[in-house]
């Protein structure tokens, strides 16, 4: 067993890619860190925010790098990284001064926002599909029982104390079928409303 861990151990070693590492600081603190995309959609979350360690293949020799802070200008670099050793790299963002601009940012900034909230409600759309879930299958069985006692109901034509019996079980199960079913009309409708909100958020 313990030459079969280490065989595994050996096997990953040897496929495993070799990497160094860049350390990236920014002041601001917190500047935002987009990879390899020169014209990044800031509306989305960064890849890293800094102070931030990017582990990069040995192979890899060049790698881009767009840094955002809000009301601050954004810049894009390209760090040659060198072989067989870890980088550091210190950078300093001007303040932006062009209104325009800053309105853009700001904008991408709400829509941000606006998707994280909506990926919220579409993830918390689980929760209300999950119980419409449920309580559809415990209408079901409630219907089933209903149905079972409604056999028996036509078997016994005479009326007598069983009969009372059955009738008063056939109705509890058909109120509760009833209400499972309007349990899983409105959890339904909450679950299909955070889905269809929070998708529309992310445009």
């Amino acid at each position: 067993m313990k030459l079969l861990v280490l065989l595994l151990i050996f096997t990953f070693y040897i496929h495993a890619e070799p990497i160094k590492t860049l350390h990236i600081s920014a002041w601001p603190s917190n500047t935002e860190i987009f990879l390899n995309d020169v014209q990044p959609d800031i509306s989305k979350n960064p890849d890293f925010t800094t102070p931030a360690k990017i582990h990069i293949p040995l192979s890899q020799e060049y790698i881009s790098l767009t840094f955002f802070q809000p009301y601050f200008k954004d810049s894009t670099i390209q760090v040659k990284i060198p072989e067989f050793q870890d980088s550091y790299l210190m950078v300093i963002l001007d303040k932006e001064s062009d209104p325009e601009e800053i309105h853009y940012q700001e904008r991408q900034l709400k829509k941000r926002k606006q998707r994280t909230i909506g990926k919220g409600m579409m993830f918390g759309s689980i929760l209300p599909f999950g119980i419409a879930g449920f309580t559809l299958l415990k209408n079901h069985l409630e219907n089933r029982e209903a149905e079972k006692i409604e056999e028996k109901l036509n078997e016994h034509k005479i009326f007598s104390e069983k009969t009372n019996s059955l009738k008063q079980d056939f109705k509890k199960h058909q109120d509760k079928s009833k209400n499972y079913q309007t349990a899983t009309y409105w959890f339904s409708s909450v679950g299909l409303a955070l889905l269809g909100i929070g998708f529309y958020l992310q445009f």
